[in-house]
């Protein structure tokens, strides 16, 4: 059992122990929870932290990121919909890397909407070509794909 199993168990027979009205014994526990909460391994609370810190961004992101609406604009365009749909067949020249002028002006469209954001000028091939990765698969939208990695950027600049 890991620690958030046993927090949640606790947590579920401190709920039990105040609705049957052991308030004392209720509290107890839920000290003993609140630590063991606490005491989670640094990595583990890191992590935490970090995701808490991209939901934070999520929720408020007009003041918290750059302004991405270039990027979300851009998503539905002609060139953006005709490279995903080369990178995910397996038996394109984009995808097979024998021919880049797609991907070129893709960078080119990227380059110009992430002017005035601050991934402006960061626009680094390779680490591009892995971010694009969760839109091309549909796991994010362009703009949830620069905004974190806006994050990791302030995560490596601190």
């Amino acid at each position: 059992m890991n620690k958030r199993q046993i927090v949640a168990s606790l947590n579920k027979i401190a709920n039990t122990l105040d609705n049957t009205g052991l308030y004392k014994e209720a509290t107890t526990l839920t000290n003993v929870m609140k630590r063991l909460a606490y005491n989670f391994d640094d990595e583990e609370r890191k992590f935490e932290e970090r995701e808490l810190s991209r939901y934070d961004k999520s929720i408020d992101h007009d003041s918290e990121f750059g302004d991405y609406s270039a990027i979300g604009k851009l998503e539905e365009s002609e060139t953006m919909l005709r490279y995903k749909d080369a990178l995910n067949d397996p038996n394109s020249d984009e995808s097979n890397g024998e021919d880049t002028r797609l991907t070129e002006s893709v960078y080119r469209l990227l380059e110009e909407a992430l002017m005035s954001t601050p991934l402006e000028g960061d626009l680094r091939r390779g680490d591009t070509y892995d971010d694009l990765e969760h839109w091309v698969s549909g796991e994010k939208s362009l703009v949830h794909v620069f905004q974190d990695r806006e994050v990791d950027m302030d995560e490596r600049q601190n």
